[in-house]
């Protein structure tokens, strides 16, 4: 859903809202309600990318809480599925280079990115048809 002006190189952000928007999104919210409340996640600082470790930083109980608090209209339950499944995305993603993972990830092609989302905890085929959907590929 994060487009760039011509000439202008998708940011690592934008590229973590996509996923997080997947996330959302694949527990059913569809992507445009998806994007909406990832925007927010991101934008309210509750899931970001620090700047000097190049690392996505977030905690389960603040993505959990916020989406409670939020207009997420799935529940308790599925808000605190998603909430772990993103803390854990996240870790397997810092381990993999952060930042760099991100920016290796929206320049592969599609079947490279099938293989590379796969193994992340909570991701599945939904997911990634989904990202596929969103991302445009460079």
């Amino acid at each position: 859903m994060n487009t760039p002006p011509p000439n202008k190189p998708l940011e690592a952000s934008d590229i973590l809202i996509d996923l997080l928007t997947c996330f959302v999104a694949t527990n059913g919210v569809g992507l445009k309600k998806g994007y909406e409340i990832s925007k927010e996640l991101h934008d309210e600082h509750v899931v970001v990318i620090n700047i000097k470790s190049e690392f996505i930083c977030c905690d389960e109980q603040s993505i959990y809480s916020w989406l409670n608090s939020s207009s997420y209209p799935r529940g308790e339950y599925v808000a605190r599925l998603v909430a772990s499944r993103i803390r854990r995305s996240a870790e397997q993603i810092n381990s993999r280079g952060g930042v760099q993972f991100l920016k290796t990830l929206h320049a592969l092609a599609e079947c490279d990115v099938r293989a590379t989302l796969s193994p992340l905890y909570g991701v599945g085929e939904k997911f990634i048809d989904n990202y596929l959907i969103i991302s445009p590929r460079t």
